[in-house]
């Protein structure tokens, strides 16, 4: 047993980084060494077609060596932050939080929001809105529902007319995280009576409304919300599996007809734990 752990103990230094590292730099060097025999010493070779090769066969050693070194030895991260362009910031952020960096991704969007004018345009999300709002959906993403409310705020807030229905919906989402089930549903109402309300957010805030009254045992209302989240989204899994779920409990206080879905199957044995109302989950950024 004891051995097979210092097998796996060897395996494990060597392909550690600063292993692999050194051994690159000594491979590096080494065919930089051959290289430079090749080209500058005398070499082996009776005609000069075989004298050519050789230098060719150097040269290209030489090149392949600096570039093994160069691309081993770890290279400086540029520092991104020095930027004080609000648009770059903006993208910097993104990049940053999609790498999992999330403190220099917080840095990049604070940075951005004292950099950027904050006027309005006639545009009804403006670029400072957007920064906004995808800041708050990195403070929600870490569990910091109550700074990611101020920052939702300040989206809608920076929108023409306030009408920024995305925001509105997640700043719905973190006061439901929060436990402020009141203010969660004013939200949700908020996101689908807004004209600029595509159906398909329309339909995700009716299953988080529907969510909350299935917490509250309030099942009529909740099959209510899921149904009318289906009619307005029949690609809405979340709440089609919901207002199945409910029906096939008996738990509905009237009868809820079924859209058309391709969901068809759906397990009602599972264990108790499954057996719970389903969240949207907070909506991507555009193009993600």
């Amino acid at each position: 047993m004891n051995s097979l752990q210092e097998i796996v103990d060897s395996a494990s230094i060597l392909l550690s980084p600063p292993f692999l590292i050194v051994l690159g730099v000594i491979f590096g060097l080494s065919a930089l060494l051959g290289g430079i025999k090749l080209v500058f010493l005398e070499v082996k070779g009776e005609t000069p077609s075989e004298k050519r090769n050789a230098l060719i066969l150097g040269c290209v050693l030489i090149l392949i060596a600096l570039g093994m070194i160069n691309g081993m030895i770890p290279q400086p991260r540029p520092n991104l932050l020095q930027s004080n362009d609000p648009e770059q910031l903006f993208i910097f952020a993104q990049g940053y939080e999609s790498q999992g960096d999330f403190n220099l991704s917080k840095q990049a969007y604070e940075k951005a929001l004292r950099n950027s004018s904050g006027n309005r345009s006639q545009n009804p999300q403006t670029q400072n809105a957007q920064i906004w709002y995808s800041y708050g959906l990195l403070l929600s993403k870490l569990g910091e529902h109550k700074s990611a409310i101020d920052a939702y705020k300040n989206a809608i807030a920076a929108t023409v007319n306030q009408a920024f229905p995305e925001a509105w919906r997640q700043k719905g989402f973190s006061y439901q995280a929060l436990g402020d089930y009141p203010t969660a549903l004013d939200c949700y109402d908020k996101v689908i009576t807004l004209p600029t309300t595509p159906n398909s957010l329309k339909s995700i805030a009716w299953n988080d409304k529907g969510w909350i009254y299935e917490l509250s045992k309030n099942y009529q209302d909740a099959g209510n919300a899921y149904l009318q989240a289906n009619i307005l989204d029949q690609n809405n899994s979340y709440a089609f599996t919901n207002l199945n779920r409910l029906n096939q409990q008996g738990l509905a206080n009237q009868p809820t007809r079924l859209p058309t879905s391709p969901l068809t199957i759906i397990n009602v044995t599972a264990p108790p734990s499954s057996l719970q109302p389903i969240l949207m989950p907070p909506p991507q950024r555009n193009g993600q």
